[in-house]
C-alpha cells in the first residue's frame, strides 16, 4: 500500500488528475458554446481554453508541483504557463480542424476531445520542464 501511495504522490500522476478535471472543464464548456449555443467552434475552443488553463494553473501551483515551489501563486508563472498551453491550443485548434474537415460530425465536442489528447502531452512537458521546475 506505501508504494500505491508513494507512486500516486508523484507530480505526474497529480498533473494528470488536475489535466483530466481541466479537461471536462473544456469540454463541457466546448459543449455549451459550440455545441447548444452554435459559436463558431474556434472561439468556443479558446473560451474553453481559457477556463481550463486558469483552473489548471492554480491547482498545478497549490497541488500537482507544490513541492517543488516555495512561493504562492505568481502572475508571471501563470503568464508563462498561459504562454506554454497557448502552444497546446494551437495544436488542439489544428486537431479539431482537420477532423472536422474530414468527417460531419454531430457533436464538435468529439473532435475537441482529441485535440485536447494531443495537447495534454505538450502540456505536461512544457508544465514540469519549465513552469513548474524545481528551485535550486
Amino acid at each position: 500500500m506505501r508504494n500505491l501511495d508513494t507512486l500516486f504522490n508523484k507530480p505526474l500522476w497529480k498533473f494528470l488528475l488536475v489535466g483530466g478535471l481541466g479537461t471536462i472543464i473544456n469540454l463541457a464548456i466546448f459543449f455549451v458554446f459550440s455545441d447548444i449555443l452554435h459559436l463558431n467552434h474556434n472561439l468556443a475552443a479558446v473560451i474553453a481554453f481559457l477556463v481550463a488553463v486558469s483552473n489548471n494553473y492554480i491547482l498545478n501551483e497549490k497541488w500537482s508541483f507544490a513541492a517543488e515551489r516555495l512561493s504562492s501563486l505568481s502572475f508571471k508563472r501563470y503568464a508563462f504557463y498561459v504562454f506554454g498551453n497557448s502552444i497546446s491550443l494551437i495544436l488542439n485548434i489544428l486537431v479539431l480542424n482537420i477532423l472536422l474537415l474530414l468527417r460531419n460530425w454531430r457533436l464538435t465536442t468529439v473532435p475537441q476531445f482529441f485535440g485536447i489528447l494531443i495537447a495534454m502531452i505538450v502540456n505536461y512537458v512544457w508544465a514540469s520542464k519549465i513552469v513548474f521546475r524545481k528551485i535550486t
